[in-house]
């Protein structure tokens, strides 16, 4: 009904954008509220009742159609409020209620596209869901409004932004005790107005951000759990029965993580991906309510139900041993059984001893005797060797082709760097054990546009070519690769920077950044990081600074733990050997990317990449706002209307975030932290806070980026210089 002249009862009005000169009317408009779909769903967990919109008109119906008059905000009463509206024809009114926020950040909407792709983030479930309030922030939009008309009906038809996820565990089995429940990769923001986006099921996109709800605990026989989550559609699967379910998972998908022991306290991780149904729906979808029972009767087998995943005794074969890094996931508990984890050292050793020093006396046949040691790990009490018959202990022995058995410390992340011996004293070989939550393991074709791909504990990416290169484009190279979000070691994505002291801000800040003179496979730390032993001693690396020769590779493997600073001659390279065979990626032997040399400091399946894999990155100095140092001419610093791709710092840690898509960045971007590197005469640390220094494996190029004099983004450099590597996907 229309009534002219009467005021609402309670409008909060944002500053004026478009001053209307059109005549304005007052409606009753009586709101509803849209019932929840419900996907086998028992009971409602909240109420429907509205209590307060705000309320946006536009002329047209585009995206670029313009506002009209102002964002207003009032109370619902009785599902009713009375609203001002210009007298316009042809409008769109887009309706947004139960915010609770009269001040919420709408005086900057301009068009009709603004408000439809206007999200705001998420960090829990009650973000979503008021749990006080017991209501939903709810949406709608209605098209083709004329408010010349005086009998214009305004009755809009409000959806939740939000849906909710209802399960119910119980624990049958004698075997396996549940201790905690998790939603888990959640998006981080929502649109206002998500029913109005496109109806494509797969939404939203890699490039937002992900996050996971904090773990609840389970006690006693069986509990319920209710969340609320953004939309997050991601298709159907092949799958035919609920045990194949998790085979062809989207790595964007949702699912419920259950965590068990058995009675020796392995770890027991149970996944369940909700949807329509258990079987092949991976799409949450908005107004939706989704409920299912889980009754868990038996521990389960994971070699015939991918929804179960067993934490024991890590084995790698002979094959998978032939590598120089180790990726290691601990159990994320804090109490029970470690994560065990075996390797076989004699395969990298003997291939060495062969191929490349042809010395039969140092191969690990079935008689050899032979000793492990642990040099250094950046935590203490990280990892410790472990026997035959589950003991832990210090030091390893063994006799013949036999693996070594480490323990990992539980709900642990850092770095390792362990040995073996011959019964002679003489070192055979190296390696880092990378312990870590992250699994870059990602296989799935990449599709054009698409950067950022999810994974367990972070992400993978991939760039973009340019300057007529075709690195990520070419089947010989990385057509089908992606690239780590991090750096090699480290213990987390987000960088523990802080820009006003640089690196060395807070106890092990450095810790898990770690650095390689090109060429080495062995990583190496800055001096203020603390290095323990296995007994808890605290240890250092050795330095041998200003040499005026360089050393054998064999001298290098001798002593991994030994950084050869060279300031002798032009070249001041730690290797005194020509570079041929097996350097990296040498020039000799890397034709293309399969090309991984024994010094290759990667896990299996990854490799240092070669310098192409930055083309895309931009040769002059991004913008950078409000930055008025002497230093940096006026001319040098761009335009903030540029597409640009690179950036210096990244929420306020130094470093340069990439995004190959321009403007459109997303909220966790690819970054480089300027961790600087060390020295190549002694080892120390230089360029801390001011300098992305990354080797490639065409030696010795690395990715320069020095704040604020230049970017290159390719530079070379000395290869007893130490700068850390970011790990490229191949297929061996």
């Amino acid at each position: 009904m229309l009534i002219s002249g009467i005021a609402p009862s309670c409008t909060v009005e944002t500053d004026e954008i478009v001053t209307s000169s059109f005549d304005t009317v007052d409606i009753d408009v009586v709101f509803r509220m849209e019932d929840m779909t419900v996907k086998s769903m028992t009971s409602d967990q909240e109420d429907a009742s509205l209590k307060d919109v705000w309320v946006f008109q536009f002329q047209g119906s585009s995206d670029a159609s313009g506002i009209v008059g102002k964002p207003r905000y009032y109370d619902i009463k009785d599902n009713t409020s009375r609203v001002a509206f210009s007298r316009v024809e042809d409008c769109t009114v887009v309706f947004i209620a139960n915010t609770h926020d009269a001040h919420i950040g709408f005086s900057d909407v301009r068009t009709l596209g603004d408000i439809r792709n206007r999200k705001f983030r998420i960090s829990y479930a009650d973000d979503c869901y008021d749990p006080d309030m017991l209501d939903i922030v709810s949406s709608s939009m209605i098209v083709g409004l004329d408010f010349t008309d005086l009998n214009v009906v305004v009755d809009p038809v409000l959806s939740r932004l939000f849906a909710r996820i209802s399960f119910t565990l119980t624990d049958s089995c004698d075997d396996v005790e549940i201790h905690s429940v998790r939603l888990c990769n959640v998006p981080e923001s929502v649109e206002y107005i998500p029913h109005a986006l496109s109806a494509s099921e797969v939404y939203p996109a890699s490039t937002q951000t992900r996050i996971s709800y904090p773990s609840e605990e389970f006690s006693g026989n069986t509990m319920s759990y209710c969340w609320y989550m953004p939309r997050n559609e991601q298709g159907r699967s092949a799958s035919d029965t609920e045990a194949k379910k998790n085979l062809d998972a989207p790595a964007e998908a949702t699912y419920i993580k259950v965590l068990a022991t058995d009675k020796e306290g392995v770890l027991h991780e149970y996944t369940f991906y909700p949807g329509s149904d258990l079987v092949c729906d991976f799409n949450i979808k908005p107004n939706h309510a989704y409920s299912f029972d889980v009754n868990i009767r038996t521990a389960g087998n994971p070699a015939t139900d991918s929804r179960v995943k067993v934490y024991g005794d890590d084995a790698v074969d002979v094959a998978s041993s032939m590598t120089n890094c180790f990726m290691i996931k601990p159990s994320p508990f804090e109490d029970g059984a470690k994560k065990l984890f075996s390797f076989y050292p004699h395969a990298r050793i003997n291939q060495y001893w062969t191929e490349y020093n042809d010395l039969p006396s140092m191969l690990i046949d079935a008689t050899t005797s032979w000793t492990a040691e642990l040099v250094w790990q950046d935590a203490a009490g990280l990892v410790k060797f472990v026997d035959a018959s589950g003991n832990e202990q210090n030091t390893f022995s063994a006799v013949g082709q036999v693996p070594i058995k480490v323990a990992v410390a539980n709900n642990s992340s850092g770095n390792a760097l362990v040995l073996v011996r011959n019964s002679q004293g003489t070192v055979l070989w190296s390696w880092h054990l990378w312990v870590t939550e992250y699994d870059p393991e990602y296989r799935q074709t990449p599709q054009e546009g698409k950067f950022i791909y999810p994974v367990e504990g972070g992400a993978v990416h991939r760039y973009v070519d340019a300057k007529n290169s075709s690195y990520w484009k070419n089947a010989n190279w990385y057509k089908d690769s992606y690239m780590m979000d991090r750096n090699l070691g480290a213990v987390t994505d987000a960088y523990p920077f802080n820009p006003s002291t640089g690196l060395t801000s807070g106890t092990g800040s450095l810790r898990g950044q770690l650095y390689y003179q090109w060429g080495r496979k062995d990583p190496f730390t800055s001096s203020s990081v603390t290095l323990y032993d296995a007994t808890g001693k605290t240890v250092k690396q050795k330095s041998i600074p200003n040499g005026t020769a360089g050393v054998a590779f064999s001298t290098s493997i001798a002593n991994p733990d030994t950084f050869y600073g060279r300031t002798g001659d032009s070249t001041n390279d730690w290797c005194a050997e020509s570079p041929s065979r097996g350097v990296w990626n040498d020039s000799s032997t890397a034709t293309n990317r399969v090309d991984k040399s024994i010094y290759d400091p990667c896990p299996r399946g990854w490799v240092v990449p070669h310098q192409g894999v930055w083309a895309g990155f931009t040769n002059s100095r991004p913008y950078r706002p409000a930055n008025k140092s002497e230093s940096v001419e006026e001319s040098t610093i761009l335009e903030p209307e540029r597409n640009e791709h690179l950036r210096w710092d990244y929420n306020g840690m130094p470093g340069c975030r990439y995004w190959p898509a321009g403007y459109d960045v997303p909220e966790k971007p690819i970054y480089y932290p300027a961790t600087g590197g060390l020295s190549s005469s002694n080892g120390g640390t230089t360029w801390p806070g001011t300098r992305v220094a990354v080797w490639s494996g065409q030696g010795p190029q690395f990715l320069d980026l020095y704040f604020p004099h230049y970017w290159m983004p390719l530079n070379g450099a000395h290869r007893s210089y130490g700068m850390e590597v970011r790990c490229i996907q191949i297929n061996e």
